[in-house]
């Protein structure tokens, strides 16, 4: 998994009023208090009560947005967030945190234009160059990413280097052009000499075309610049055959399990021990990650999956899929699995044959789940032919603009 390591830049909008107010203080703990207590509507009527006096109020329309937010309203809370930036004197703190909003409920698409607007009448702003950049590449727009990318670095944006590899991952991810990744990341390295972010995904890169030596020299130089780099010690074991030897590398790994929970660790640990033989102890530090996992993923629900089943099987039948069907001059192959169960093979072996073209992971239907169905599978029995049919071109036509075809 090769990494970003630049996050949207510039000051940020805090949570503090940014400007006049005509909420008193017990006004205030009230609507906190509702929020708090899950009471959303109480908190909206309270805050209506404000805005009807002040409909500009800033402190007010924040709350609102995030109340609106609660109550599901996530359009209304967009709009609210938009009234907000277009009252504010320097409103590209909020314009970020309108896009990490939008991110967050899978509405990539509603904070494009903000940036567009905001960079008409700010034309050589560096930061909103890369802000913009960062979250168009989320919103699976890869070369506007890129070429925006390219303009705050025209512009000096500070720290080169973090843009070079966040250029470098859209080459290699979404635009599956290793060759440009390459140079990105090179670029990287001529800014800043050792620098670990470049690094490490130069490492992941070499990992993935084979090239075993080249990765372990970049994980192993990433580790000179930030030691506890636990993915990078990880990925530098993943290149190794311990049944072969390698002593002093178990040792790392294994001194690095003792002071931290990283599952990165653990599972390579783990990998490692299995390679010796060592069957019991592998599964001691698989089982370590697993709990080390499992406390910040959601558990899972059997009732609630089996629920979610049942109504796809009953929502998706032969009979609906029919009125759905739509005129189609290309045939995608979807390949589907879970995790390492030889997906990616499968397509590897598909790619071979000359009348296939290798996608990859897409984003495309994750996006289109998140910000059109975002209670999916709830929702599903309303889609029309016409939204299937304009989901369908969007689709062809990324792929044509990806891969030409």
């Amino acid at each position: 998994m090769s990494r970003d390591c630049g996050y949207p830049t510039g000051r940020r909008a805090s949570l503090r009023p940014i400007g006049d107010t005509t909420i008193d203080t017990r006004t205030h703990q009230q609507v906190h208090a509702a929020l708090k207590a899950r009471r959303p509507e109480e908190a909206r009527a309270l805050l209506q009560a404000v805005l009807e006096a002040d409909p500009n109020d800033h402190e007010a329309l924040r709350a609102m947005a995030n109340t609106r937010a609660a109550l599901g309203d996530i359009d209304g809370a967009i709009d609210t967030f938009r009234k907000l930036i277009r009252l504010a004197a320097e409103p590209l703190p909020l314009i970020d945190e309108l896009a990490g909003f939008c991110q967050r409920f899978g509405r990539q698409e509603a904070m494009l234009p903000v940036y567009e607007r905001y960079l008409k009448t700010h034309p050589d702003s560096a930061v909103g160059h890369h802000n913009y950049a960062f979250y168009a590449g989320r919103a699976g727009k890869p070369q506007v990413a890129l070429d925006h990318y390219l303009k705050a670095l025209e512009l000096g944006i500070p720290r080169p280097e973090q843009v070079q590899v966040n250029m470098a991952n859209l080459c290699s991810g979404a635009l599956r052009d290793d060759a440009r990744a390459r140079r990105h990341l090179e670029r990287a390295l001529a800014l800043k000499p050792g620098y670990p972010a470049a690094l490490f995904n130069l490492g992941h890169l070499a990992e993935q075309e084979g090239l075993l030596d080249e990765a372990r020299d970049c994980f192993r130089r990433c580790l000179e610049g930030a030691p506890d780099n636990f993915m990078a010690l990880a990925r530098l074991a993943d290149t190794h055959d311990f049944s072969a030897g390698h002593d002093d590398l178990l040792k790392q790994l294994d001194d690095t399990a003792l002071r931290t929970p990283d599952p990165d660790i653990h599972f390579a640990l783990g990998r490692a021990l299995e390679q010796r033989g060592d069957h019991a102890g592998a599964w001691r530090h698989y089982a370590a990650a697993n709990e080390t996992d499992s406390k910040y993923l959601p558990p899972y629900q059997p009732a609630t999956w089996e629920r979610r089943v049942d109504q796809l099987i009953a929502t998706c039948t032969p009979d609906w899929l029919a009125t759905l069907q739509q005129p189609r001059d290309a045939d995608p192959v979807f390949i589907c699995g879970l995790f390492r169960s030889g997906s990616t093979l499968v397509e590897q072996v598909l790619a071979a044959h000359p009348a296939f073209t290798p996608a990859g992971e897409r984003e495309s239907f994750p996006r289109l789940i998140a910000g059109k169905l975002p209670r999916y599978p709830e929702g599903l029995d309303a889609v029309t032919p016409a939204q299937v049919s304009a989901w369908a071109k969007a689709y062809l036509k990324e792929s044509a603009e990806l891969f030409g075809t």
